[in-house]
C-alpha cells in the first residue's frame, strides 16, 4: 500500500506555523524599533478567525503606520523563517512504522513555506516522494491531479489511499482517479475542523488509526 499525505494539519499542527511566524515578524519590528504587541494581537485575530490581511489589521490595531512594502516585507520574512514546530507523537510514529516506499507526501502552498516545514521537521528521511505543488505552479495545487498522478505511477489505483485533513479540495483528485477511499484526519484545533467528513472517507483522530 503506498500512503500519500498531506503536511498541514495532517503530520502537525498548522497553527503552530502561524504562531512561529508571527514570532519571527514581531522579532524583526522590535529589531527595526518598532516598539508594539504585534504578536499578541496577530495572534488574537487568528484565533477569532481572520485568516486574510492579518498583519495589515493587527498594524492597524497597534496604531503603527504601515505601506504596501513593510506588508510585502513581514509576507516575506513570515515565509521564509525557520519555523518552530514538531511533528505530531502519532504522525512521527506512522512514519517511523513505514518504510520509504510506502510513503509520499503532496502539499499545497508558498514553496518556500513548505520546503521550511519540510526541512524544520526532517520529512526527506521518511519519503520515497515529496511533492510542493507550488514547486509547478499554483494550478497545480489541489485538487488537481497531475501531481497525484505522479505520484501514483504504474502502481494500481487500489494500492494508493491518500491522508489529508481539508475535505474541501484534498480528496476529490483521488476520488476521480479511483484511489481507495481517502482517510481524512480531524485533529483538535486543525484550520478545517469543523468541516464535515465527507461520506466517502473515513475519519480518524490520529494515524494510529489507519491500517
Amino acid at each position: 500500500m503506498l500512503y500519500i499525505l498531506d503536511l498541514d494539519d495532517t503530520l502537525y499542527l498548522e497553527r503552530d506555523f502561524v504562531r512561529s511566524g508571527f514570532q519571527a515578524v514581531y522579532d524583526y519590528l522590535n529589531e527595526q524599533n518598532i516598539a508594539s504587541s504585534f504578536y499578541n494581537t496577530a495572534w488574537q485575530l487568528f484565533q477569532a478567525g481572520v485568516r486574510h490581511n492579518v498583519f495589515n489589521q493587527a498594524l492597524d490595531k497597534e496604531q503603527i503606520k504601515f505601506d504596501n512594502r513593510l506588508i510585502e516585507k513581514l509576507v516575506d520574512i513570515y515565509r521564509h523563517h525557520t519555523p518552530d514546530i514538531r511533528l505530531a507523537i502519532d504522525a512521527d510514529e506512522f512514519l517511523a512504522d513505514h518504510q520509504n516506499d510506502q510513503l509520499a507526501l503532496i502539499t499545497d502552498g508558498n514553496a518556500a513555506a513548505q520546503w521550511n516545514k519540510i526541512n524544520a521537521l526532517e520529512l526527506k528521511k521518511y519519503f520515497t516522494s515529496i511533492i510542493v505543488t507550488d514547486d509547478y505552479g499554483r494550478d497545480y495545487w489541489k485538487p488537481d491531479q497531475r501531481v497525484f498522478e505522479k505520484v501514483q505511477g504504474d502502481k494500481p489505483p487500489e494500492n494508493c489511499v491518500h491522508i489529508a485533513d481539508n475535505p474541501a479540495k484534498d480528496f476529490i483528485a483521488p476520488r476521480e482517479l479511483g484511489w481507495r477511499n481517502s482517510i481524512r484526519i480531524r485533529r483538535p484545533l486543525s484550520l478545517h475542523e469543523d468541516l464535515p467528513t465527507p461520506s466517502d472517507c473515513r475519519e480518524v483522530e490520529r494515524l494510529g488509526k489507519v491500517h
